[in-house]
């Protein structure tokens, strides 16, 4: 374009989905007729109903203990079949034969830039840069699920229950003690099929600005950019806890049979009624104007001492909104909502920032950067950020360096303005226990939410090192420490239930009980999380030049000494791998270079120190051809992860695998190719 430049880029990616079932580390695990206790990827909550079985004592004191017990026929083509349970029987369902895995959805994208640069006389200038982009994706789970309390007032209900669980008899709702017709039941709601979300996504960029030099040997920096990301996301076959619970009072909704029910027209007809589905908006929407200036003042025993001064404006929208509705198109509220969650968002904030960087040649040899930077938020106030680094080279072969920093962080929108909402952590309660004496785990109802008093945390970050050079080869070490405070955070539900148990509360939570059994477990969001890391960085390599081919390895291990997270001074549960490492091997000859690499993380606790994951590795292989047969054309070719390796897998099987790097997709061949021109 005369003396400016112009770049157009055009880009597809597409990926299909991971199926749990389609991996060792995540299908389902069970034996028909076995026992719940080493199942993999099974819910207990196929067909399961929990009462209390009559004990013919009269004394509603010392009645029997609520028992599980499977309901219907639990037909394997569906459910996993009866399962032995510590409480009974339950029917569960292989919920992992039908998910895909998370994080692996279906999707494609497509994305269209531009880039310019044109002259404005012969000291500016003038610079624009666009993008549009767009996407689609998938993510399919099994049927919504849910555990809820019923009352079998209805005649034909009670005979359903009667009919369809062992050990239920007219005994089981006597006139004078209603709560004896009360029910527990824990059900998927296989006859409303899958939940699928189908999610579009837009995103726009668009960045304008001038840069050039003053006379007097300024540089500056002037631009204006404007960016919007929108996702709209369509959830089906999700349930209304309150509609399915009338149609089951009712008799409407056959529970015992849900996809060969005694009345399948008034069946049905409840299954569309209680059906739900979601609309999900989430977008962010931001304009920034930023203008600086550069130049250089004073010259030193090192050099002329350069500098940068800048200033900022940004404002930022954020909007992150769920819409449940029925059939006929009533809304309803996320906590009466089985099978999604989350809570709506509108926000906004605006900051006004300030910079400076200094680059000091202190000496020849000795170089010292100065930074420093206040943001000021409209809603959490200021945060002020300061650097400090310098490298002193000993000799050409010998440097040693150190820096310090000190930062502040402002809170994220998420942790101040979210709304009261409803989880259900696993919890084992001191308070109650089972006949072996044992606390009972269950899920429980956890109220949390945002904070609107929340500041800015700070961190602060120091290390020291050294780098050696000894052609081919070099090496460098630095020592790191950091700390962050003030950190939003929650305390682990666990942790609350113990501590309010024990009489000593955890400020700002509390549990409420109706009895010994826990009716909520309040948590929110403080401002009182800590972490404290130390460890050791190290780096080194070598480049070899023969007459044939050119040789290069690169390699990099990190060491953690010492890792803790704290929640009002209480240290949280969790292990961390203390090694990784990553090396790359390339030979490249003309325009062909292999590169081979490895990669590896040591193992860790898992976070009931019950069991360890054992450590990983994986290879990769690529072959890269530029500028094939001199027409522009690349081609890049290989396989990741050669060994197939799936993750690490806690023994216990108190949680799931950690999924490191192509661990989830295994073997992986590909392919890609770019033409320049």
């Amino acid at each position: 374009m005369g003396r400016g430049h112009i770049t157009i880029g055009a880009a597809h990616i597409g990926r299909e989905e991971v199926q749990d079932k389609d991996r060792d580390y995540s299908r389902a695990r069970y034996t028909r007729g076995g026992s719940v206790v080493g199942a993999i990827g099974v819910s207990i909550s196929g067909n399961t109903i929990e009462f209390t079985p009559d004990d013919g004592d009269s004394d509603p004191d010392t009645s029997a203990d609520p028992v599980l017990t499977s309901l219907g026929s639990c037909g394997p083509s569906v459910y996993t079949g009866v399962l032995d349970h510590p409480a009974g029987t339950v029917c569960g369902y292989p919920f992992a034969e039908v998910k895909w895995l998370d994080g692996y959805e279906q999707f494609t994208r497509e994305s269209l830039s531009i880039a310019t640069d044109h002259p404005l006389g012969d000291d500016a200038d003038v610079y624009v840069e666009a993008r549009i982009a767009q996407g689609d994706s998938l993510f399919r789970y099994a049927p919504p699920v849910g555990t809820f309390n019923f009352s079998a007032t209805d005649p034909a209900v009670r005979q359903s229950l009667i009919d369809n669980v062992q050990g239920l008899d007219e005994t089981n709702f006597p006139e004078d003690d209603p709560t004896r017709g009360e029910f527990t039941l824990n059900h998927r709601f296989v006859g409303h099929g899958n939940r699928e979300w189908r999610e579009d996504l837009e995103e726009y960029a668009l960045t304008v600005g001038v840069q050039g030099s003053l006379d007097d040997g300024l540089g500056y920096d002037m631009h204006a950019e404007y960016y919007k990301h929108r996702n709209v996301t369509e959830g089906i076959n999700l349930v209304s806890r309150q509609l399915a619970t009338d149609a089951i009072e009712s008799g409407a909704y056959d529970f015992a049979n849900p996809l060969s029910p005694a009345d399948p027209a008034r069946h049905e007809q409840a299954i569309r009624d209680m059906a739900l589905t979601q609309t999900h908006e989430a977008e962010s929407e931001f304009r920034r104007v930023n203008a600086s200036l550069e130049g250089e003042t004073f010259t030193m025993a090192g050099g002329a001492v350069r500098w940068t001064l800048g200033v900022e404006v940004e404002d930022w929208d954020w909007r992150f909104v769920y819409d449940f509705r029925d059939s006929q198109n009533r809304f309803h509220e996320v906590s009466d909502v089985l099978g999604s969650g989350g809570a709506s968002i509108v926000a906004g904030r605006r900051v006004v920032s300030v910079l400076a960087e200094s680059a000091v040649p202190v000496l020849d040899g000795w170089d010292l950067t100065l930074g420093a930077r206040r943001d000021d938020y409209d809603d959490v106030g200021e945060a002020v950020s300061l650097r400090a680094a310098n490298r002193y080279r000993l000799n050409d072969a010998l440097a040693f360096r150190a820096s310090w920093a000190k930062a502040a962080h402002p809170p994220s929108l998420s942790d101040l303005h979210s709304p009261e909402s409803l989880g259900f952590p696993r919890v084992c309660d001191p308070l109650n226990k089972d006949m072996d004496g044992k606390p009972v785990c269950t899920q429980q109802k956890m109220l949390g939410g945002g904070n609107l008093n929340l500041e800015p945390d700070e961190n602060e970050l120091v290390s020291i090192g050294a780098t050696a050079s000894f052609d081919p080869l070099f090496f460098s070490a630095d020592w790191f420490t950091a700390e962050t405070t003030d950190l939003p955070a929650s305390v682990r539900a666990q942790a609350v239930v113990e501590r309010a148990a024990a009489g000593n509360p955890l400020p700002g939570t509390r549990v409420e009980r109706r009895g010994q059994r826990i009716e909520l477990i309040v948590n929110p969001t403080v401002q009182a999380g800590e972490t404290e890391t130390r460890g050791v960085a190290l780096h080194a390599g070598a480049d070899w030049e023969t007459g044939w081919v050119d040789l290069a390895l690169d390699v990099r291990a990190t060491r953690t000494l010492h890792y803790e997270y704290r929640v009002l001074g209480l240290e949280q549960p969790g292990d961390y791998p203390r090694n990784r490492a990553h090396a790359v091997l390339r030979a490249s000859r003309g325009n062909i270079t292999a590169s081979w690499n490895a990669y590896a993380r040591s193992g860790q606790k898992n976070v009931t120190e019950s069991a360890r994951f054992k450590s990983w590795y994986g290879h990769d292989l690529a072959l890269q051809w530029r500028d094939v047969l001199g027409i522009g054309l690349g081609l890049t070719g290989g396989v990741l992860n050669i060994a197939d390796r799936g993750p690490s897998i806690d023994p216990s099987l108190d949680e799931g695998p950690i999924l490191t790097l192509d661990a989830a997709r295994g073997r992986t061949f590909f392919l890609n190719a770019t033409m320049r021109w």
